[in-house]
């Protein structure tokens, strides 16, 4: 009974004159309008986010046709063991070419910005690999190159030298594959891939 009365109090109180007034409807109207239009631009929002997740998606991808994780550590785990058959530098050569084009650019300033600092370190990977990485005279029928074949087979002061380059192209592997993992993680948060 009492929920009745106060319903009926406002109901016919305040409710009644709004409800015939154009005051209401033109605040009712305004309120529709900034709704619909903070949804209009709420959508636009989303649709440009799953449009740039696309794009960044199709362009991971194209990359990881030519170099993906598995080729990448087994490129690395044949630098530790200090003899590489010539195909597999070629790869990651590649893979810098291609993604340092323009048209390869991630629009994730994040993924763009990890990826530049993957690609910078495995450049850095393959330079030292292009100044320490040999033929061996040594074999015949031998196509893989031979990490500083000329020390490691030369006096002990050579040796020396030799572990020297050695200890600095572990170092060089730890970075890249370091930045690598960064790189894909930032892809797993933000691509799901």
């Amino acid at each position: 009974m009492l929920f009745k009365t106060i319903f009926d109090y406002l109901f016919q109180g305040f409710l009644t004159p709004l409800w015939g007034s154009i005051l209401f409807f033109k605040i009712l109207s305004l309120i529709l309008l900034i709704t619909i239009l903070l949804l209009l631009k709420f959508k636009k929002k989303f649709f440009l986010k799953d449009k740039i997740t696309e794009h960044d998606t199709k362009i991971f991808n194209k990359t990881n046709q030519i170099s993906d994780e598995e080729r990448l550590y087994d490129f690395i785990n044949r630098l530790e063991n200090r003899v590489i058959d010539l195909e597999y530098i070629i790869t990651p050569k590649e893979f810098i070419k291609l993604s340092n084009l323009e048209s390869m650019k991630y629009l994730d300033k994040n993924l763009n910005k990890k990826n530049a600092i993957f690609l910078e370190s495995l450049a850095k990977l393959i330079d030292f690999v292009s100044a320490h990485f040999m033929d061996y005279q040594g074999r015949e029928n031998d196509s893989r190159l031979h990490f500083e074949p000329d020390l490691k087979h030369s006096s002990h002061k050579n040796k020396t030298e030799y572990y020297k380059i050695y200890s600095e192209l572990c170092k060089i592997l730890s970075e890249t594959k370091d930045k690598y993992s960064i790189y894909r993680n930032a892809i797993k948060k933000k691509l799901f891939i």
